[in-house]
């Protein structure tokens, strides 16, 4: 295996939901940091507290923070451009299946890994029981297999 090529990259197999800019909430500290929710130990074992006071974070906030989180992963999803598979152009027009050098328009995120983010911030809810997280994530993301491919209705016949 060459030490560069793409076999030789790290890639870490675990899910992060990295929470960018978490204040403390006393007057006197207000300090900042990046709290990645799957990860970090004093997080995951359920304590929410400031590392330089020791002050409480605000769960109410934190879950705020997390459904906006939600919701611009979301929104990006839905309004990112087509590009070209071979000149990686944006699609200019709607109705174009082809770009001008004959390449297809595919779309630069896709639903399996907006699928795989939900997974991970329903992940993160279910742990730190984030009702509100979890009732958005269930607007986006079925929890069952029925729910996700509803099966057609049943015809009835009628006798004559």
């Amino acid at each position: 295996m060459r030490e560069f090529s793409e076999q030789a990259q790290f890639k870490n197999p675990s899910r992060s939901v990295v929470l960018r800019d978490v204040f403390c909430n006393s007057a006197l500290c207000s300090a900042s940091r990046d709290v990645d929710m799957s990860r970090e130990r004093d997080f995951v074992e359920g304590d929410l507290r400031c590392e330089v006071c020791q002050e409480a974070y605000n769960r109410e906030h934190i879950e705020e923070r997390l459904v906006q989180v939600l919701h611009q992963v979301v929104l990006a999803f839905h309004q990112q451009d087509l590009r070209c598979n071979k000149c990686r152009r944006a699609a200019a027009g709607l109705l174009n299946p082809y770009c001008a050098c004959s390449g297809t328009f595919l779309p630069g995120t896709t639903a399996a890994e907006v699928a795989a983010r939900l997974d991970a911030l329903a992940g993160v809810a279910a742990y730190y029981s984030f009702a509100w997280l979890q009732e958005e994530i269930g607007l986006y993301a079925p929890a069952d297999e029925e729910e996700r491919a509803p099966a057609p209705p049943a015809r009835e016949t009628v006798a004559t």
